[in-house]
């Protein structure tokens, strides 16, 4: 199994914003095959990886980009992930996927068909590789923890949030086209062909689904 992602809340739908479980889920299907994906993506796309407080939006538009989170270095600013404190308060196994909640909830079976529910429409390959889920409210972020010690590359530390934002960012825009980020995506994938061919190269490598490239291309 690839590894472990850690949500802070499960999310009903994507009316609250884009969904953090797609992109975690992201992360997890870019180690399955580390190499290759980071690889092929950098053939395609030159990094722009500078500390985010020197971000220069001007360089980031112009490179397709659709967020600065995007351009992430952890080799440039390396990030600890915490892990929580003792033991989960409820534990299932549903479907393939393991589930691990800490703190209290109020109506626990409604949690628990949200977080499932929401792993089930995963785009593309997302649901195969999201086997392990801890929603703990007292952690300070979402994120995804591999399990195994294989040496990545240097490809991940450049190209992992990369990856990630657009697969998230593309799927929010499918869904909520009228949002301010939804409607700037769009724009961008019709303006600026480096963002149409990250589009086209997520659902290429299985992060998303064909159908979101035929209607985001038409919009």
């Amino acid at each position: 199994m690839p590894g472990t992602i850690y949500l802070l809340k499960p999310k009903a739908n994507l009316d609250e914003g884009p969904s953090e479980l797609v992109h975690e889920a992201a992360h997890a299907l870019h180690w399955e095959d580390e190499a290759r994906i980071s690889n092929l993506w950098r053939r395609n796309f030159q990094a722009v990886n500078q500390p985010r407080s020197e971000k220069v939006s001007r360089t980031i538009g112009r490179s397709g980009i659709i967020d600065d989170y995007a351009t992430w270095d952890y080799i440039a600013e390396p990030v600890d992930s915490e892990n929580p404190r003792g033991e989960p308060s409820q534990v299932f196994s549903l479907w393939g996927t393991n589930l691990s909640l800490y703190g209290h909830w109020e109506d626990l079976p409604e949690t628990v068909y949200t977080i499932i529910n929401e792993i089930a429409t995963l785009p593309g390959n997302l649901s195969e590789v999201v086997t392990d889920v801890v929603i703990d409210p007292s952690l300070s972020g979402e994120f995804f923890a591999p399990r195994n010690s294989r040496k990545k590359t240097s490809g991940w530390d450049t190209e992992a949030e990369d990856i990630a934002v657009h697969t998230e960012g593309f799927h929010y825009a499918y869904h909520r086209p009228q949002t301010d980020w939804g409607s700037k995506i769009i724009g961008m994938i019709h303006n600026n062909p480096l963002t149409a061919k990250r589009l086209l190269l997520l659902i290429e490598m299985g992060f998303l689904d064909p159908e979101t490239a035929k209607i985001l291309l038409q919009r």
